[in-house]
């Protein structure tokens, strides 16, 4: 007997040692996991550390079965063992890092089933629970296809006496905070008392910040909740609810209250089903944030669950919410489950955004297994008709029916649907099939096959007929013409859970694109073969391939591909690959678009490697201009057997050439960035014997040393060039040349060369140039009856948008002046430069010499306003220096009538004041184009001024010198070529004039 109480005083000894053993060593703690993983199938347990006792920790604990699964990545546990002995389960501290509960869908119940109320003899626990601090950090909520996700729950309550009291309770999340706390009673009906509080985040709420607190009373299936709604700038909206759900038939009562109007609805859901709700809203801004407008009006619903009866009539004005909008809407109709009836919509004044959409009507009328559907969008960017017969199968809830019509107004003219093509939809499944059809426009026609779609799988095959290009202009540039037809093909799938497949083909033969031209001209025709667009969408990526071949447009293209699922996530971090290339791309057709160009001619070639971000992708390759000629509209002289290339490498580019003008050649040499967003480096100009010439008038030898470079804020056109030749030949203001006005404004000018150039991506960097001009030994001048040669030089600044100044002189060497029909030596002649290039100071005298006396024309002042003196040595009255000039005779040696002849012409013309004074005089008088000159030698000479007295009508007087010989001419222009001429005088004549230049 003693042994045996000791093998049993032995039991309970190592009893309690192994309990001890298991619920306070780590040890223990790991063998009961490893026990509960094997014993129970849906339990999975990572790791454990610490003991049952004492501050255990689990990790990746998971629970799965019928239900769902439950999953905790890391969990700790912190309670008091003492509590037990008041049989309470006191916990310090539950942590849970990462709980996802993926609830399964419930299976639904058979029709007719009522969900029961809950065991009156309530929830009976063997202890008392207690929580201080239960947290969870990143939970995750799943059920019927939602998702709840929170950053942070925080919870403290107890369970007593089947009393659940929530001391606080707050979770936070994307969707905002809510905090409640309340107590429930678990037995009996279960009753409740609880308090809510909510502020939802900022997106949910266009900004605003809205709270909402409610007050939940009652008993479990039978709540009542009064709430408010604050944050609203028109000011709070009350809220009552009460749900029966446990009664039969179910009851619930909705109302929202504001200062604005009401929204009510009532509900009760048996056997039969009865919906009243009164809409009665003349401000609907007060129920929601963005929301605007009024609505009115009373909907009912009745009848059987599974084939209610609907009666609506519902009016809308000015609602506005989210850019969508409306001016009026109405539904108004009856509808029966079985009978069917007759449901309209009507919608005016749809917009989104700040589009249009115009008037949507819709109807619905006949029964659920025989109805018609219309609907017709009207006043918008694309009108839009279509009906549809067909009904409901009664067995599977299927529409199978047929389109009898539908019409879309494109801007390229109305198409319509051919056929009646079959459709079919199916709610259970959620898919759609709509038979192959055909649209048509005029002789035109665009082809699906059978359509298909579904939230597993859809497939979708177009392929068009020649189609006029004009459906495209409204994207492209404005005047950018398109008169051909394109053709191509189209072709999409998709798969659940995979990304969609897509390739579209386009292709237009045998047709141009016409670039505009200015003031009016016809646009520039360029004539292509073939174009060819291909973009192919794929899984893993996506490519664009554009291909053509023209005699003006050249042969190339490019093809780029990325990866679209990185494209979609991030744009500028997706890499791109492709390549460029360019063959024989004529520069013929640039002569109709650049007014500076008379003509231009070579082959433009390229040929490289595209790389980068998709958003900003760079060129690697070689540009190349061989065998070019360019003849600029300002000069005669042709730029030939032009050789330009730029090697680019991402955004640099080194660019090397030559060109020759004449027997003179160049070279080009450059190197530009445009990495900082803008162009900046240098390019150099160096030239030996470049022949220049403008017809007759000039013809140059040029040796240019000129660096362009482009910095950050400035333009710098720097350098030197020297006219080793040069034969210029300039002709003052013919007889039809009519003067600038004061006020005139030039077009074309350095203001808006300026604008240009920001426009064409120099920014707002301003231009400064200064270059050094120096003639040559060989440079000769003729023009307003001077002759000779020009020494010295000039040097021709410009900043930013001023005028070109010029700072130096030229010198006339060697030359002869013409002055009253009088051939002089030039003894000084000078240009003085200190200022607006245009309006040089001018120190020139003009000389006639004889044995014993010189009389000559002294030029100063400006350019512009020149001041021109007689003078002479001896000193001589006016009259008698211009005698000399004209006659080369002293003064009293030509008769009394040649003195009185001379004198009277003097002072008729007013030479004796210069040619200033007789154009103010022609001012005066609206006389246009105002010209003093001599003609004619000894007893011919003559003296005469011209002017125009209409735009058209050109009038000339002149006076002889010796002989009383007084001619008045009238011409008559009836173009600029082509003109009539009267002269009356000693002779008269009609003659009848065709003039023509050429280089």
């Amino acid at each position: 007997m003693r042994g045996l109480i000791w093998l049993t005083l032995s039991l309970l000894i190592a009893l309690a040692v192994a309990l001890a053993w298991l619920v306070s060593t780590e040890p223990g703690a790991r063998w009961l996991a490893g026990q509960a993983d094997d014993a129970v199938p849906a339990l999975s347990v990572g790791s454990v550390s610490g003991s049952v006792i004492d501050q255990l920790e689990l990790t990746d604990l998971q629970w799965t079965d019928a239900q769902g699964t439950y999953s905790v990545s890391e969990l700790a546990l912190d309670w008091q063992p003492s509590c037990l002995r008041r049989w309470t389960f006191c916990v310090e501290r539950l942590v849970l890092e990462d709980l996802v509960v993926d609830r399964r869908a419930a299976s639904r119940q058979p029709e007719g089933t009522i969900t029961t109320a809950p065991p009156a003899r309530g929830l009976g626990l063997p202890l008392d629970v207690d929580v201080q601090s239960l947290s969870i950090e990143a939970g995750v909520l799943r059920t019927a296809g939602r998702q709840f996700v929170y950053d942070h729950l925080d919870a403290r309550f107890s369970l007593r006496d089947a009393t659940l009291a929530i001391e606080s309770l707050s979770v936070a999340g994307p969707a905002g905070q809510t905090s409640a706390e309340g107590e429930f009673l678990l037995k009996d009906d279960w009753p409740l008392a609880a308090s809510l509080h909510a502020e939802p985040s900022a997106h949910l709420t266009e900004g605003r910040a809205l709270t909402a607190s409610a007050e939940l009373s009652g008993r479990a299936g039978a709540l009542d909740v009064e709430g408010t709604l604050r944050g609203l700038e028109t000011g709070p909206v009350d809220l009552s609810l009460s749900l029966a759900l446990l009664d039969q038939p179910l009851v619930v009562e909705a109302e929202a209250r504001a200062e604005g109007g009401r929204l009510k609805a009532d509900a009760r859901l048996g056997e039969s089903l009865t919906v009243a709700a009164d809409l009665q809203a003349p401000d609907l801004a007060v129920f929601w944030p963005g929301l605007e407008g009024a609505l009115s009006g009373t909907m009912d619903v009745s009848g059987d669950v599974h084939a209610p009866r609907i009666r609506a009539d519902l009016l809308a004005r000015d609602v506005r919410y989210a850019g969508s909008a409306l001016t009026t809407g109405s539904l108004a109709g009856f509808w029966d489950a079985e009978a069917g009836g007759d449901l309209t919509l009507a919608v005016d004044g749809l917009q989104y955004e700040d589009q249009a959409l115009g008037q949507l009507e819709a109807s619905l009328e006949g029964k659920p297994s025989a109805h018609q559907f219309t609907l017709a969008l009207a006043g918008g960017p694309v009108p839009v008709e279509f009906q549809l017969e067909g009904g409901i199968a009664p067995d599977s809830w299927q529409w199978q029916g047929h389109v009898l019509g539908a019409t879309a107004k494109l801007p390229d003219g109305r198409w319509r649907l051919e056929d009646q093509p079959a459709l079919e939809l199916d709610p259970a499944e959620r898919s759609v099939q709509l038979a192959g059809h055909c649209w048509a426009r005029e002789a035109y026609r665009v082809c699906a096959e059978r359509l298909t779609a579904s939230p597993s799988e859809a497939q979708l095959r177009l392929a068009s007929e020649a189609v006029d290009l004009v459906v495209v202009e409204r994207w492209l540039p404005a005047d950018l013409g398109l008169p051909g037809e394109v053709s191509g093909t189209a072709d999409l799938d998709w798969r659940a859970g995979q990304p969609p497949e897509a390739r579209l083909t386009l292709v237009t033969e045998n047709s141009q694109v016409r670039l505009p031209q200015p003031a009016g001209a016809e646009p520039l025709a360029l004539d292509y073969d073939r174009v060819v667009v291909d973009a192919d969408l794929r899984p893993a990526s996506a490519t664009l391939r554009v291909g053509i071949a023209a005699d003006d447009l050249g042969r190339g293209g490019f093809s780029v591909s990325f990866d679209p699922t990185v494209a979609m996530e991030n744009a500028e971090a997706t890499s791109v690959n492709g390549t460029v290339w360019l063959d024989a791309l004529p520069l013929t057709p640039l002569a109709g678009l650049l007014p500076q160009v008379r003509g231009v001619a070579g082959a433009l070639r390229a040929n490289g490697e595209l790389t980068g971000a998709l958003g900003s992708p760079a060129f690697q390759g070689r540009i190349a201009l061989r065998d070019g000629r360019l003849r600029p509209a300002a000069i005669s002289t042709p730029l030939e057997s032009i050789d330009l290339e730029a090697v680019i490498e991402g955004r640099r580019a080194v660019i090397d050439g030559r060109f020759v003008a004449g027997e003179g050649q160049a070279t080009v040499s450059g190197d530009i960035d445009w990495s900082t967003g803008q162009a900046e480096g240098a390019i150099n100009l160096v030239g030996e014997g470049l022949e220049i010439e403008q017809g007759p008038s000039v013809a140059l030898q040029v040796d240019p040393s000129l660096r362009l470079a482009l910095e950050p804020e400035v333009i710098r056109l720097s350098g030197e060039v020297d006219v080793p030749y040069g034969r210029l030949r300039l002709v003052g203001r013919g007889p039809n040349a009519t003067r600038v006005s004061g006020d005139a404004v030039r077009v074309g000018g350095v203001g808006e060369q300026q604008a240009r150039a920001e426009a064409a991506g120099m920014g707002a960097r301003s231009l400064e140039s200064d270059i050094r001009v120096v003639p040559g030994d060989d440079v000769r001048f003729e023009g307003f009856g001077a002759a000779g040669g020009l020494n010295g030089e000039v040097r021709l600044q410009q900043l930013g948008g001023e005028t070109v100044e010029g700072e130096g002189v030229i010198e006339l060497v060697d030359a002869r002046y013409q002055a009253y029909g009088q051939d002089l030596r030039v003894r000084r002649g000078r240009i003085i430069f200190s200022g607006p290039l245009s309006d040089p100071r001018l120190d020139i005298e003009a000389v006639r010499e004889g044995e014993q006396m010189m009389a000559g024309v002294r030029v100063d002042g400006s350019a512009r306003s020149p001041g021109i003196t007689l003078f002479s040595t001896p000193p001589m009255e006016q009259v008698d220096i211009l005698a000399y000039l004209l006659t080369g005779r002293p003064p009293g040696e030509e008769s009394p009538s040649e003195t009185a002849l001379l004198g009277q012409a003097a002072l008729s013309l007013g030479v004796l004041g210069g040619e200033s004074a007789g154009e103010a005089l022609a001012d005066e008088l609206g006389i246009e184009g105002f010209q003093l000159e001599a003609s004619g030698e000894g007893e011919k000479a003559q003296v005469a001024v011209s002017g125009y007295i209409a735009p058209n009508l050109l009038v000339r007087y002149g006076v002889g010198v010796f002989e009383p010989d007084d001619t008045l001419s009238l011409r008559y222009y009836l173009s600029q070529q082509f003109y009539l001429e009267a002269i009356s005088g000693t002779e008269s004549a009609l003659d009848i004039f065709y003039t023509f230049h050429y280089d």
